[in-house]
């Protein structure tokens, strides 16, 4: 009872910096408002796009889609935006939707951009999206932080309802320039070095210096954490570099080849925003698949070396225990970076990729490890 005790008290102290963390970074807001780049309300009358079923009504903007034939409803807004004037930009909106069904694509929904384009017009790859929603939802507030890029010369605020029925409404929308607070590279370093106290202090008692797979572990281990600390700015830069190429294949492969005639330059298709989404969509799945298949090796891994030093049956759901304990730890050190965010969608899928390991290694792995152990217990016996 003793020793359950002890363990139990040995796990608090992480627990409670998870809290600290999780509540201290909720509550401070890292960015200063600098200017604001939409001053006065909107009105339809200065709409740039303007297609399907938009009114408005004592500044509560309606989009509605109606079944037969659903249409997608878009209402666009331009708003001066430029590199010289903000590097940073939040948008902030309050919206409300009444069922809303989306349609084949995960965009397809209600949702509000904001995106960028240079001096030709062309849009600029970037995050756009402030928030997109299906069913209902009572009103709710939502804001997000964009990136202008160098090349950005004009921007345009996008209500869309996009699914194949339902209303939205949108309200309080505030577009301001935003600059991060000097105050918060200094609570970054303080966090961050409580963190890596708390993990000099957490790596013997977890064992792993002794582990029978301890390489692998570490390993294992660090890959999640290089994972969940890597800048998003980074990713995104990948993902738009991949999407360009991906493009240019694409162009290759449809252009048309005559006999006798000089190869064809190649030429880009412009990029449209349903491009843009589909790739953004696979990007995601990218990263889910990472935090699944990372969390399940990590989980097979430990269970493993479990079994190898004869841990008890009932170890396994300890370990189990401390690696989804672990999960919430990087999710945690999320909130420390300057440009990613914290969500419970990754802690279930963790805990999925970590529910995957223990069926592979209970139904595969540890029948084997017993027979191996109960003929060897037979040996001696005899």
């Amino acid at each position: 009872m003793s020793e359950r005790r002890n363990k139990f008290l040995m796990r608090i102290p992480i627990v409670v910096l998870i809290v600290i963390t999780v509540g201290f970074w909720s509550v401070y807001d890292r960015y200063d408002a600098v200017e604001s780049l939409l001053v006065k309300p909107l009105d339809l009358s200065e709409a740039i796009v303007r297609r399907g079923d938009v009114s408005v009504t004592n500044g509560v903007f309606r989009l509605r889609v109606q079944q037969p034939k659903p249409k997608t409803v878009r209402v666009d807004f331009p708003v001066a935006l430029s590199l010289e004037r903000a590097a940073l930009v939040r948008v902030w909106v309050d919206m409300r939707i009444d069922e809303v069904v989306p349609r084949n694509n995960p965009w397809e929904r209600a949702r509000l951009l904001l995106g960028q384009y240079d001096a030709k017009g062309k849009w600029v790859s970037v995050n756009h999206q402030v928030m997109g929603r299906e069913g209902t939802l009572p009103w709710t507030r939502y804001d997000e932080i964009f990136e202008v890029k160098s090349e950005t010369a004009m921007a345009h605020l996008i209500l869309q309802q996009v699914g194949s029925s339902g209303t939205a409404y949108f309200k309080n929308i505030r577009v301001e320039s935003v600059r991060i607070k000097r105050s918060f590279l200094w609570w970054r370093i303080v966090f961050a070095g409580i963190w890596v106290l708390m993990g000099v202090y957490y790596f013997p008692l977890c064992r792993l210096n002794r582990r029978r797979l301890k390489v692998l572990i570490v390993l294992n281990a660090v890959a999640i954490l290089v994972g969940a600390l890597v800048p998003g700015d980074w990713m995104k830069e990948l993902s738009a570099q991949v999407q360009k190429r991906r493009v240019e294949w694409v162009q290759k492969k449809k252009a048309p080849v005559v006999k006798g005639a000089t190869a064809p330059k190649k030429v880009l298709r412009k990029k449209t925003l349903e491009q843009l989404d589909r790739f953004e969509v696979l990007v995601t799945d990218t990263h889910r698949t990472g935090h699944f298949g990372l969390f399940a090796s990590l989980c097979f891994l430990v269970y493993l070396s479990s079994a190898l030093e004869r841990q008890r049956p009932s170890y396994l759901f300890k370990a189990g225990l401390d690696v989804l304990l672990f999960a919430a730890v990087t999710e945690t050190l999320q909130f420390l970076t300057i440009d990613r965010s914290a969500g419970w969608g990754d802690l279930r899928i963790d805990f999925f990729g970590m529910l995957l390991a223990f069926a592979v290694f209970m139904l595969f792995v540890w029948p084997i490890l017993w027979r191996r152990n109960r003929a060897k217990r037979q040996r001696v016996d005899a």
